[in-house]
């Protein structure tokens, strides 16, 4: 299943930048299944910097569902005791309350205690190359941990299972590559927990074509074994463009992606966390191959109003096409889908824009078409961001495209952003 959040922070410092105080909210919009709900959560933090290398670190988190409560209260200081280091170790005590024992055994979780670890390392080995290493560890001391309670997850109403109730341990190492107008970044995680080992490397690389104008290419691969034995394996592999010149009023970015999801013993029957990553629900063994190109373009004009350059339009288009290698459950799914959408948003003054969205989808193969229609509105809460708030009248699910197009059916909400030297100052960032 899937869901739709609506998230919301903000931090600001004090006192010369020494006191650094941050709240975050996250409630869920529209429609939810039982395996991808998400309870509302609220979190107050504060860091305070005691020398330039000392910071000491607290916040508290609520997450409050229909299904229960969870409250957890961290607590810890954060070093940097040489050039690029930093070391962190904080220790937290979390909270259940609301459910019985019948119900995962939430209440009979109780109270848990627990102490996490984390060591990070840059090290500069040349002009254009920086290696990095992290390792992130949790130890529950205290009340059961997930294993202990047979894998329940002690953070009510979340879709995977919380690392704080799990004792692991995870290890990366990275490097990165600049050199003129070229770049690359290369990283490798392993982890090691009570509920799942994963294992993944990720490799990209970027070429500045002039202003504006970039090409990069990625690949990355991701396993992931749960503790009843079920495997999921995720693999991709990508090419893109993108041109968005600071003063042209059209921009653009294309993308050919090859995409391989594969499950082993069937993710249903065992943690649904195995799964986490694939576009795979399945009770048997299955493989997804599929080839994914794309297309989305933006036409914003602008015009003069009391001789003032101002942007009252905004048109938005995007098509893509995705073809099918594989078969899945005895089902043959060899076969292209087509996809194509068109966003339309008109100003109505400083702050506010109203439009629509409309999105079609087409299988060739078996001749059927999805749409997903709705109206739209954009809020323009500060300079260079915008909310868009949304609700599809029908629509439909594609996990493939759902990072580019809002097709489910209900509310849905996206924000954009715009930075430069300047947009982040009045967080006191650069002083």
């Amino acid at each position: 299943g899937s869901t739709t959040l609506l998230e919301a922070s903000t931090t600001k410092r004090f006192f010369d930048n020494k006191l650094e105080l941050s709240a975050a909210g996250s409630i869920s919009i529209g429609k939810s299944d039982a395996t991808s709900y998400q309870a509302p959560r609220y979190r107050l933090g504060a860091r305070y910097a005691i020398t330039p290398d000392l910071r000491v670190i607290s916040d508290y988190e609520i997450g409050n569902g229909g299904k229960g409560e969870t409250r957890t209260l961290r607590g810890g200081i954060e070093l940097a005791p040489w050039a690029g280091a930093r070391v962190a170790t904080v220790l937290g005590q979390q909270s259940t309350s609301g459910l019985g024992a019948s119900e995962q055994g939430i209440k009979e979780q109780g109270k848990r205690a627990f102490a996490s670890y984390g060591l990070a390392q840059s090290l500069p080995i040349s002009k254009a190359v920086t290696i990095d290493a992290t390792i992130d560890g949790n130890k529950v001391i205290g009340g059961k941990s997930a294993l202990a309670t047979n894998g329940g997850t002690a953070v009510v109403g979340a879709s995977t299972q919380t690392t704080i109730a799990e004792d692991f341990t995870a290890y990366t190492l990275g490097a990165t590559w600049r050199s003129g107008r070229w770049s690359a970044t290369t990283r490798g995680e392993l982890r090691d927990g009570e509920l799942s080992k994963r294992k993944g490397v990720t490799f990209g690389m970027i070429r500045q074509m002039g202003e504006g104008s970039v090409v990069g290419g990625a690949v990355s691969f991701a396993s992931m074994r749960d503790i009843t034995g079920s495997v999921s394996e995720v693999g991709s592999a990508a090419l893109s463009i993108a041109h968005r010149p600071a003063t042209a009023p059209f921009a653009f970015l294309a993308k050919l992606e090859f995409r391989s999801d594969k499950v082993h013993a069937g993710t249903s029957a065992g943690d649904p966390d195995a799964g986490e990553g694939t576009a795979l629900n399945v009770t048997s063994d299955a493989r997804s191959r599929r080839i994914v190109g794309s297309f989305s373009g933006d036409w914003a004009p602008t015009g003069r109003v009391d001789g003032k350059m101002v942007q009252r339009t905004e048109i938005g288009v995007f098509v893509a096409a995705r073809h099918n290698l594989d078969r899945y459950q005895g089902f043959d799914l060899a076969g292209t889908t087509l996809l194509g959408g068109v966003d339309a948003r008109i100003g109505i003054g400083k702050r506010i824009e109203i439009g629509g969205s409309a999105t079609v989808r087409h299988n060739l193969s078996d001749r059927t078409t999805s749409f997903a229609v709705g109206p739209q509105i954009g809020i323009v809460p500060a300079d260079n961001v915008m909310v868009v708030i949304g609700y599809n009248v029908t629509g439909f699910r594609d996990r493939d495209f759902a990072a580019a197009r809002a097709t489910t059916k209900g509310v849905f909400a996206t924000m954009r952003m715009k930075f430069d030297s300047h947009s982040l100052g009045f967080l006191g960032i650069g002083r």
